[in-house]
């Protein structure tokens, strides 16, 4: 690391803008919830924001402030947890699958829809009813690996558009994983028909598809306004190290001779242009 690179130097995401967003989950699940098309219960608007925790913190902590949010807004708001206190753990998922997906690395979320499957296919109603594994498991598999490429490759880029359809292309499949999650205490708590799954196999992606898309609404300006105004966020500043009070003091040195140099040259322009004056 060079001395200019050592100077400029930022402070990465404080612990206290991470312990804000849990709050705001949990705040967000007071506000008005929406019916879970084709089953009972309710969705929270906390779910919207739940992927946005791990793409802007990271994986462990962005999951860790999601648990945390989804947690106290079940306990707030116990009518939209469709699955009691586990509910929390869908938030968590999905925020963790979109930490790493979001950095490129698509296989953690890959191997929990792997894991869901597996877990999905031990019921027979389930079985019978396959449309939901296409529709669902096998298209959440294939834009696991769209979103860890394209997604990531678009989300890179400083335009706001293409910066959009590669979020949109990162969070589809991290609200996929957080569904498998969620089936999993499905059906163990409840006995679902086959005829209810065949009616889920064509809701459930158009819900996940309305989460993205809100998501994206919330979190492409968020990504791009915060770190404008000294708070880093997102995958470009997962490198970033915190400024030390050493780092601190050399900074300030380095300005106030940069402050000098620049003073010295101004004084200097101006008499090389009073002597031009004098001989003219």
């Amino acid at each position: 690391m060079t001395m200019r690179q050592n100077l400029t130097r930022k402070r990465k995401t404080h612990f206290a803008t991470i312990t804000v967003w849990a709050a705001l989950m949990a705040a967000a699940s007071m506000l008005p919830s929406f019916p879970i098309l084709g089953g009972g219960g309710n969705f929270s608007i906390s779910y919207t924001l739940a992927p946005l925790a791990g793409v802007m913190f990271g994986p462990i902590p962005g999951g860790l402030a999601a648990l945390i949010g989804d947690f106290i807004g079940t306990l707030i708001a116990p009518h939209t947890a469709n699955v009691g206190i586990f509910t929390c753990l869908t938030g968590a998922s999905n925020a963790f699958a979109a930490g790493y997906l979001s950095r490129g690395n698509w296989k953690p979320a890959f191997g929990l829809i792997v894991l869901s499957i597996g877990s999905w296919l031990l019921y027979p109603a389930a079985r019978e009813a396959w449309i939901y594994s296409v529709t669902v498991w096998c298209v959440g598999l294939v834009m696991e690996l769209v979103g860890g490429t394209l997604g990531v490759y678009l989300f890179e880029k400083k335009r706001f558009l293409w910066k959009a359809i590669g979020l949109f292309l990162i969070l589809y499949p991290c609200y996929i994983v957080a569904q498998g999650i969620n089936c999993i205490f499905v059906m163990m708590l409840m006995d679902l028909p086959a005829d209810l799954l065949k009616v889920l196999a064509f809701s459930v992606p158009a819900e996940r598809l309305v989460f993205s898309f809100a998501a994206v609404i919330i979190g492409i300006p968020l990504l791009m306004g915060l770190p404008k105004i000294g708070v880093f966020v997102g995958p470009a500043y997962d490198n970033l190290e915190e400024e030390t009070e050493l780092d601190r003091q050399m900074r300030l040195e380095y300005e106030e001779n940069r402050r000098k140099r620049d003073a010295m040259q101004k004084e200097c322009a101006e008499k090389v242009f009073c002597q031009e004056e004098v001989r003219s």
